[in-house]
């Protein structure tokens, strides 16, 4: 990997990274003037971004260009203290991954197919994303095809195919009762 040059923006980035990782990630509010960068919540200054003048830099005989970064430790740590963060054990357990391929009328949107599975509440549904949406005549005229991609995941043992596919089989009944959708094989 080959070195990179460290500049203002990548010492930005690092110190955001900063705030990121103590929670303070919402409201952050940046504004650059004279040469400084001052980054702020709540009308709490965080940290002060800035490039040293090259005269002092003469002083000290660098010959390089120095970017320097002054924290607010009070005040961050006064944001971070406000802050809740929490933390969850990493699940060992595999996630277990289908697809379905359904042909529904051209007027069904993504988000009334991801509202009706959301109102399954399947305990074990990771996340559902549409991965595909083809539109042809072969499919009639007022309809298309969406494939969705499932993720299911148990936090205390691997899932068997059998769970998986009754998961399944529930998603599709609901989404044939509700938008007449038809499977593709």
């Amino acid at each position: 990997m080959k070195d990179r040059q460290a500049d203002f923006y990548y010492l930005k980035g690092i110190c955001l990274n900063l705030l990121n990782r103590l929670g303070i990630n919402k409201s952050i509010k940046s504004e650059y003037k004279e040469g400084k960068l001052t980054c702020r919540t709540r009308n709490k200054t965080l940290f002060v971004l800035y490039t040293i003048p090259n005269d002092l830099l003469k002083k000290f005989d660098i010959r390089q260009a120095v970017t320097a970064a002054d924290f607010y430790w009070s005040e961050l740590i006064s944001v971070a203290s406000e802050t809740s963060s929490s933390f969850q054990e990493i699940v060992r357990f595999p996630v277990v991954e289908r697809d379905l391929s359904i042909v529904v009328n051209k007027k069904v949107s993504y988000q009334q197919l991801e509202t009706a599975i959301e109102e399954l509440h399947i305990r074990n549904l990771l996340s559902v994303s549409l991965f595909d949406l083809f539109d042809h005549e072969r499919f009639g005229p007022d309809n298309k095809s969406m494939s969705l991609h499932f993720e299911f995941q148990d936090k205390e043992k691997t899932l068997t195919d059998t769970e998986t596919d009754q998961m399944m089989l529930k998603v599709m009944n609901k989404l044939k009762e509700i938008f007449q959708a038809e499977i593709r094989k």
